[in-house]
């Protein structure tokens, strides 16, 4: 069995917190336990501002290797326990805890090597582009942009964890812990999915409350020692605790003896295991992040002392408290204590619920398409929408939109196909409706007899029980017929006595399957969004069909009336085998590059039930003309002819 490999980007990057860091580093371990330590190798890549300030890279040739692998614990790391009012720990979060699983990524001008990955004993696996491929890439980060996600795409698919900027909308998986105002939608959300204390506070003491204070690992604006000050004014009887994170100034915490009007100066925490200890406090005081969810989680009356204006309002949007953006509020803050049992028993309803940690969303993380463009074979094209289980990209080419799935095909081409999944959704079998099919083929026989001789070759690729075909054998043509369901081809062979062979369009051979090597038509009726390579399937078309001869598809239009009420439960909806969705309105450039000139475009499937009021109203025949004239429905048609005077632009096209 292959080892998985996964690569964990974190943000550590200075006013970004070091929240990013020790949550990926914690993921990456317990990824580890879950996978087991034989098949998985997690390695550790973070954002530091030296190497950030290029757009079109994610390191320098001075970037440092992080090993965190058999490292020996540094003269710090200590067990947590009291020492003249200090509980002492790690100053640096702690790493896998010597299990070995974690590596260091060396970056070198925007370039991971494709070698030499700490002490991983297994050569990564390399990609066509030379650059170590992994399984998954974890990024979690405050911000990031866009030519960085695009870079790590070609190291594997990302999944990105509350991440913000404009790389946002290129990750592949997009999974928010945390409420955030970015306007691009994520495929989930779940607060639980962090890893998050258990509870052990159920009742919080008014009269002398038990204080944390904590402005997270670096304390950017140096609140610390304005809010222990505030708090010893404020409630002169609490007994306050200072956390200490590893990039704290030691100037800017207050934490040294005070005044005498300061009453006595308080106990320091060191940990690198802060949520553990968070239940122990009836108040943490803190910055809007991930220890403000911890807190919660143990049972703790939060408040938020804002670093920035951004998080004090989405603070204040998930019904925490704020006590001052920048600067405390000692009128705020007063307050906050004096109603404290009431402010306890609200935050009650924010306490999330555990779910799939991280680890084990990562670790059931398994695209099953490639997340290349099936157009033009590029990655990291921009995130259209983004479902439960499924994220759409343009394709890099007008009017083409194609999938990106974390979960298996539940279809099969099978007989439930054509018998049960049919019959559930029409009401009755293929077979039995095959009559009804095939009247409605001869609109498209009509439209291609404006291109196609009398007698001239038509190959229908998936061609199912043949209904078109035989539509197309009464017309005078001659039909061939592909269709990977062996019964369905041997249907049309032995029933309808009109030449199908079995297998998939990627495996045809024309001139061996029929002894025919150029057609006058090819047809994909509802096919041609079950395919995976484009590119390669214009190829091959490009060599079947005669010049001057036809190409006709039909499909399910994005710009159709469900897509354009509302796109994203459109695609939801769609299929498991859609692997992509076309825009009639934008498709003609992409034709004419791959050498074909669209003559027409016939709207189908007007569903008038679907339409908003007032046109759901409109009798039937008016809607349908009405949908028709103004290319609203839910499938189309596309009927291009073979022009070969293309073919020069198309070789010169980038």
């Amino acid at each position: 069995m292959s080892i998985r490999r996964y690569l964990f980007v974190a943000d550590q990057r200075r006013g970004h917190g070091t929240g990013h860091a020790v949550r990926a580093r914690r993921a990456a371990d317990e990824l580890v336990r879950i996978v087991g330590p034989n098949l998985c190798r997690a390695d550790f890549a973070p954002i530091r501002d030296d190497y950030i300030s290029e757009p079109h890279c994610l390191g320098t040739a001075n970037a440092r290797l992080e090993s965190c692998a058999g490292a020996p614990p540094s003269s710090a790391c200590r067990a947590g326990v009291e020492e003249g009012g200090e509980r002492t720990g790690s100053e640096v979060p702690a790493d896998s805890a010597g299990t070995g699983a974690l590596e260091g990524v060396a970056l070198f001008e925007g370039l991971f090597p494709s070698a030499a990955f700490g002490q991983s004993p297994e050569t990564p696996k390399v990609g066509a582009s030379g650059l170590p491929r992994y399984d998954a890439v974890v990024l979690d980060a405050r911000h990031v942009e866009a030519a960085h996600v695009r870079r790590l795409l070609e190291l594997g698919p990302v999944f990105g964890v509350d991440v913000g900027g404009p790389g946002r909308r290129y990750c592949s998986y997009l999974l928010d812990t945390l409420p955030n105002e970015e306007p691009h939608r994520p495929n989930a959300v779940d607060p639980g999915a962090n890893t998050l204390p258990a509870r052990s506070r159920y009742s919080v003491e008014t009269a002398e409350p038990r204080v944390l204070i904590t402005l997270g690992g670096e304390d950017p604006n140096g609140l610390t020692r304005s809010v222990l000050r505030a708090v010893r004014r404020t409630v002169p009887n609490a007994r306050v605790t200072v956390a200490i994170g590893s990039r704290f100034r030691r100037e800017d915490t207050g934490t040294e003896r005070a005044g005498p009007s300061d009453c006595a100066g308080p106990s320091v925490l060191r940990t690198d295991n802060l949520a553990a200890h968070l239940g122990a406090y009836d108040v943490v005081i803190c910055g809007f992040g991930l220890t403000a969810l911890e807190a919660l989680s143990a049972g703790a009356a939060v408040a938020i002392v804002g670093h920035s204006s951004y998080h004090s309002r989405l603070a204040a949007q998930w019904g925490l408290p704020v006590c001052g953006t920048r600067a405390v509020r000692r009128g705020l803050l007063a307050r906050f204590f004096r109603e404290l049992s009431h402010v306890y028993r609200r935050q009650e309803a924010l306490r999330p619920a555990p779910g799939r940690t991280i680890a084990q969303r990562i670790a059931e993380f398994r695209p099953t398409t490639s997340g290349a463009s099936p157009a033009t074979g590029g990655r990291g094209n921009r995130v259209l929408e983004r479902t439960a289980e499924r994220t759409f990209r343009r394709a890099g080419v007008p009017g083409v939109v194609f999938l990106e799935r974390f979960h298996e095909n539940r279809i099969c081409y099978g007989s439930p196909y054509f018998l049960e999944e049919y019959a559930s959704q029409y009401g009755r079998s293929y077979l039995e409706d095959f009559s009804h099919i095939r009247r409605l083929s001869r609109p498209r026989v009509r439209h291609l007899s404006t291109v196609v001789p009398k007698e001239g070759r038509v190959l229908d690729l998936g061609c199912a029980y043949g209904p078109f075909l035989a539509e197309v054998e009464a017309a005078g043509f001659r039909p061939y017929g592909v269709e990977p369901y062996e019964p369905a081809a041997r249907y049309v062979r032995e029933e309808l006595c009109i030449p199908a062979w079995a297998g998939t369009v990627e495996r045809l051979d024309p001139e061996r399957a029929f002894g025919v090597p150029l057609f006058d038509a090819v047809t994909l009726w509802y096919v041609i969004e079950h395919l995976v390579d484009l590119a390669e399937l214009f190829r091959r078309l490009r060599r079947w069909v005669r010049p001057g001869g036809a190409l006709a598809f039909s499909t399910p239009s994005l710009s159709g009336i469900s897509a354009l009420r509302d796109r994203r439960a459109f695609l939801e909806a769609g299929p498991d085998d859609h692997l992509t969705v076309w825009d009639p309105r934008r498709i003609d450039g992409y034709l004419r590059r791959e050498g074909f000139r669209l003559r027409s475009i016939r709207s189908t499937g007007h569903h008038r039930e679907r339409a908003p009021y007032p046109f759901s109203r409109l009798p039937q025949t008016v809607y349908r003309r009405f949908s028709a004239l103004l290319g609203l429905g839910d499938t189309f048609e596309a009927y291009a002819v073979r022009d070969p005077r293309l073919d020069a632009g198309r070789r010169t096209a980038p």
